[in-house]
């Protein structure tokens, strides 16, 4: 017959970390800032440059400051450039780049209000892909959710008139084609 593992031989468990809700919320407010205002600046700029152009401009500065980061890190620029799946990284990046570029000449054809609009069913085409594509259990109640978030995204797109615009497409396969990225 064996014992209970004594208080003795139990393992410790991990020290418990402290969380800074104000840092987070500067996090938050300061990350939001950064990306509205990429946002913004691209819908200008759509306007005068093809999206790539911009989209190009916009991964330089991003990969300066990952590199920098990644090089500060303990580990390295190369540890962290280390992965075991390069074809998913692969895909993961070129699909980002694409959405990207889509989104941005969906700033300037549809407007910044509208495409993020139809760019918030993105949450819920993860929830629905994680459970087709990765087999995550979702109950009634969540699919009632997405499907009633779907139905607040289309009431957006058509507000007034009932009529579709064609252009809303751009930011939906801008959602999807984001999801995707998201679930690999």
């Amino acid at each position: 017959m064996t014992s209970a593992p004594s208080a003795a031989t139990k393992p410790a468990s991990p020290p418990r970390q402290h969380q800074n809700t104000s840092r987070g919320i500067a996090f938050m407010i300061g990350t939001m800032l950064v990306f509205s205002t990429q946002d913004g600046v691209s819908r200008l700029l759509a306007e005068h440059y093809p999206p790539i152009f911009i989209v190009m401009i916009r991964y330089w500065a991003f990969a300066l400051f990952v590199i920098a980061f990644a090089a500060a890190q303990p580990a390295g620029l190369t540890a962290t450039m280390r992965t075991r799946h390069p074809i998913a990284q692969m895909t993961r990046g070129l699909l980002l780049a694409a959405q990207i570029s889509l989104l941005t000449y969906s700033f300037a054809k549809l407007g910044l209000g509208e495409t993020h609009a139809i760019m918030a069913i993105n949450p819920l085409l993860i929830a629905a892909a994680g459970a087709l594509l990765l087999g995550e259990r979702v109950n009634l109640a969540q699919w009632l959710a997405v499907g009633v978030g779907f139905v607040g995204v289309i009431i957006l797109v058509t507000p007034t008139t009932g009529l579709f615009d064609w252009l809303a497409l751009i930011p939906f396969a801008c959602a999807v084609m984001f999801a995707v990225y998201g679930i690999l």
